[in-house]
């Protein structure tokens, strides 16, 4: 689905760098709201889901060192800050408060941030992503022919904050050649050139190349094994460092589909006519590739943060942008649809989330990925799922 949402994102074009009526100075990414900015901050769900969210953010904080700092548009808080604010908020929810308690107590002990998002409106546009699931073989045949690929060990990944703290969330893939540090094969590579072939990195095989390339832009899923009832749960384990580009978006520019005719399904027609080598040609047109490992059915989903992701209530952004484990609100709209699967209309989303996750597609203070979890409702919301609303970030204030 994000190859969907990233066309029209692409589409819709950039954000301005403006916000909130400001037209000379660059913008802010966040803004420290006025006590009467603030608005009400309600939640559409249970909040048992948002103690787990919690405590997953609290054990990546526990992993960090000490002396980290986190940016809140531009003003920076110490790791400890961040730290405190989950821990004084889960230490409230045990009290189980009401949803108009927990807003109140939100508003009175919370500093608010807003995000400048996209243009002078401030909103943010947002997406879901869900655990994909795809047929596959633990064995290679005439059917079942396309490898899915665990992390090779020759990747290597450089975090640019280990050499300078102002470099967070920034990081360089590539391969060691001799003394130097090469990028990593391409999707062209891997895939057309068979780079990795023979080196006891398959995990299983699929039927299509298009199979692997939505369960890469998802993320994580499942496998289900051939000729048998068994099913592999698989995650990310790392990429080749190289930069998302839109499949979708290359057929409509190279007149293979028409703009106003695109879906999922459009491009899976298109392609599925395509002899096979013309196919991967298109394929290769995104060279960034994801590689998996397969982790215990109970174990949940793991984000960027190797942390588990809570279903509903974990968001992936910019690293770059946001600050990483923090607690977030947004207010946005999500598809209603009638017993048959169609959309009849529009509801609010109003959700407390953890921003615990990044992806390839997600850049700018004007992008959020919504984390929904497995099954046939996940899957109907994150193809559904393209709202704009607003994007909110909070930490404890500080005692007087």
């Amino acid at each position: 689905m994000l190859e969907i949402i990233f066309i029209i994102f692409t589409f819709l074009g950039s954000p301005s760098g403006i916000c909130f009526g400001q037209t000379t100075d660059p913008a802010p990414l966040l803004v420290l709201l006025d006590k009467n900015e603030i608005p009400v901050f309600d939640d559409d769900a249970d909040l048992d889901s948002l103690k787990n969210a919690l405590l997953q953010s609290l054990n990546y904080y526990a992993g960090l060192p000490k002396e980290t700092n986190f940016n809140f548009g531009k003003d920076v808080y110490s790791l400890q800050s961040l730290t405190d604010s989950l821990k004084f908020l889960e230490n409230y929810l045990e009290q189980s408060p009401s949803k108009e308690e927990f807003s109140r107590f939100i508003r009175d002990h919370f500093l608010i941030y807003r995000s400048c998002g996209m243009g002078s409106k401030g909103l943010v546009t947002f997406s879901a992503y869900y655990e994909y699931t795809l047929s596959a073989s633990l064995k290679e045949d005439s059917i079942y022919k396309v490898p899915l690929y665990a992390r090779p060990p020759d990747l290597l990944d450089v975090y640019l904050e280990n050499f300078d703290p102002s470099k967070r969330g920034e990081r360089i893939v590539g391969r060691a050649d001799g003394k130097n540090l090469i990028p990593y094969y391409t999707r062209q590579e891997i895939d057309s050139f068979k780079i990795l072939e023979n080196k006891n990195l398959e995990i299983a095989w699929a039927k299509d190349p298009l199979d692997i390339l939505f369960l890469q832009i998802q993320g994580s899923g499942w496998l289900e094994i051939k000729d048998s009832t068994e099913t592999f749960h698989i995650r990310y384990a790392g990429d080749n460092g190289r930069k998302f580009k839109s499949v979708g978006l290359y057929l409509i520019e190279s007149g293979q589909i028409l703009k106003k005719d695109f879906s999922r399904k459009k491009m899976v027609d298109v392609l599925s006519q395509l002899p096979e080598e013309k196919r991967q040609e298109v394929l290769n047109q995104n060279p960034r590739y994801v590689f998996f490992e397969v982790t215990s059915p109970t174990t949940p989903t793991r984000g960027s943060l190797l942390v588990y992701l809570t279903p509903g209530r974990s968001i992936a952004s910019d690293p770059k942008v946001f600050p990483q484990g923090a607690l977030a609100w947004f207010n946005t709209e999500k598809s209603v649809f009638d017993k048959k699967g169609k959309i009849i209309g529009k509801k609010p989303l109003k959700r407390f989330v953890l921003n615990q996750d990044e992806g390839g597609a997600i850049k700018g203070a004007g992008r959020i990925d919504f984390f929904v979890g497995r099954g046939q409702e996940a899957q109907k919301m994150a193809e559904s799922f393209w709202s704009e609303g607003d994007l909110y970030f909070f930490i404890k204030k500080p005692s007087p």
